[in-house]
């Protein structure tokens, strides 16, 4: 069974591997993961904190007979 692929490989205009290039494509969707874990977080807590707020007891106050 043949695994070799084909990779292309982005060059600077030296010839050389674009470092940067990948470092700055990494970097895009190393902050894109964090947005998205950011959101579910946020929505994590929200949810919580409305079922926590639905959950919560309600004080009666009862009218005082003077």
């Amino acid at each position: 069974m043949n695994r070799e692929q084909e990779i292309s490989v982005r060059h600077n205009a030296f010839g050389e591997v674009d470092v940067d290039y990948y470092i700055a494509q990494a970097n895009a969707q190393r902050c894109e993961v964090f947005a998205k874990a950011l959101q579910k977080l946020g929505s994590l807590f929200v949810n919580l904190l409305g079922f926590s707020m639905s959950r919560r007891p309600v004080a009666v106050v009862q009218p005082s007979s003077c």
